[in-house]
């Protein structure tokens, strides 16, 4: 009999990930925490990843087993349709390639429940390779956000975490290391650009989450997110690094519009200067180089450090 009414609905969205599928499906299944459902979804994988998904579809906390005959194009449309298809309050996205502690739901759950109001709760990380083993601590990852908020335990105004970390950069670099409320992750991938996005995405997603809730933080490192080399983050090409840039400008572009004020400066600054390194004098008759700036930051002085950037480094 499939579980009833559960409270977490846990969403493996996964393409070619057949190497890794089955132990990332038995870390689900190995949780502490018996009360939630696993939605599984492949994105018309071409390994042997669909047999190993309906190897699994009569578990009982199996509740959906989808197989796209077309790649969507869009792990975030992966996402939503999971999401839709999800009963419980709280959604965890557990990438295919990752897996997980066997205490990772209890220990976040009991978390969240001290704060109420949370809407978002997520753990540290280990980065492992592609055969599982450990490489490091994701804590690496933040050592250059000021005041290190991730030595410990923390719970905050979603506002105030956005000022503190996600300003700089994506401070959650790992979906399999989150829970987050149903609702407020509908709101955050109703947006126009993140079926575009490959490489920050989820940056724009948290950001559009805390803005609405409160979130809190474990440091106990119960997530392996593995970095291998077919992993999409990977900016091997001049396209690639360019495309990443497009996309943090989304994600800063939308910071402008929060009802809240995040001095951005120096950060848009330093992205400018990355798309300046594209360019020569003669872009500045395409529109392309003029559409990169920053909505909220003045033309003339986007004009401006171009040239100086020019005469600095050419």
């Amino acid at each position: 009999m499939k579980i009833e009414n559960p409270k977490v609905s846990v969403i493996v969205p996964n393409y070619n990930h057949a190497l890794y599928l089955r132990q990332r499906i038995d870390s689900i299944l190995q949780q502490s925490y018996p009360h939630f459902e696993i939605i599984l979804l492949d994105d018309a994988s071409t390994d042997d990843s669909v047999s190993i998904i309906r190897s699994y579809q009569n578990h009982k906390n199996i509740t959906h087993c989808v197989i796209n005959s077309q790649n969507s194009g869009s792990a975030f449309a992966q996402w939503k349709k999971g999401i839709e298809l999800a009963k419980g309050e709280w959604i965890w996205i557990a990438e295919s390639d990752d897996f997980a502690d066997s205490r990772f739901l209890s220990s976040l759950l009991e978390w969240s429940e001290q704060f109420p109001e949370c809407g978002l709760v997520f753990c540290q990380s280990y980065e492992v390779d592609s055969t599982g083993q450990m490489k490091k601590s994701l804590i690496t990852y933040t050592e250059d956000i000021p005041d290190q908020p991730f030595q410990s335990d923390f719970h905050l105004l979603g506002t105030d975490f956005i000022q503190r970390g996600l300003k700089y950069k994506n401070v959650i670099p790992n979906a399999s290391a989150v829970l987050c409320k149903k609702s407020f992750l509908l709101h955050a991938l109703n947006h126009p650009k993140i079926g575009q996005m490959r490489m920050a995405g989820d940056w724009l997603v948290w950001l559009r989450v805390c803005s609405k809730t409160s979130i809190a933080f474990l440091a106990a490192p119960l997530n392996s997110f593995r970095n291998h080399d077919s992993t999409t983050r990977k900016h091997n090409t001049i396209e690639k690094r360019k495309r990443r840039l497009w996309e943090e400008k989304w994600v800063r572009d939308e910071m402008t519009r929060l009802p809240i004020s995040i001095n951005q400066t120096q950060q848009i600054e330093r992205l400018h200067a990355q798309w300046f390194d594209f360019h020569s004098g003669r872009n500045l008759l395409r529109a392309e180089f003029w559409r990169f700036k920053i909505r909220s930051y003045p033309l003339l002085r986007y004009a401006i450090g171009f040239f100086r950037y020019n005469q600095k480094y050419r």
